[in-house]
């Protein structure tokens, strides 16, 4: 959010149009932050299994279908998993790992790789 108001105040742009830039990024940054922590208050962990399939664990334990979105990644030691709820609802949540340390990091990428048909485009 900071960064997108400090680009926005070096436009070369009227001073009420970066005004009102400023005004629309906050409103959007505000419903991002929202929603974000709606999405974590819904889920406890977010489970891909090896067909593809995403889960999440809802704080009283029941597990519910999720769908991947566009625009997540695994990368060597971050990911970025981007989910939508049966409700609409969405969520995204920064994971990270050391390959060389942590199996289930490792598990991770393997499975992400290997069904890039699944998710991951």
């Amino acid at each position: 959010m900071l960064i997108g108001i400090g680009l926005i105040l070096f436009m070369p742009l009227a001073r009420r149009w970066r005004f009102l830039l400023i005004v629309a990024w906050l409103g959007e940054s505000c419903r991002e932050l929202r929603s974000l922590v709606r999405g974590a208050a819904r889920v406890r962990s977010i489970r891909l299994d090896a067909e593809g399939n995403v889960f999440g664990q809802k704080p009283d334990g029941r597990n519910e279908i999720l769908t991947l979105l566009a625009g997540s990644i695994v990368l060597s030691r971050v990911g970025w998993l981007r989910v939508r709820f049966p409700d609409g609802g969405r969520y995204g949540e920064l994971v990270w790992g050391d390959p060389a340390k942590d199996l289930e990091w490792q598990r991770l990428q393997l499975i992400w790789r290997h069904n890039r048909t699944a998710f991951g485009q």
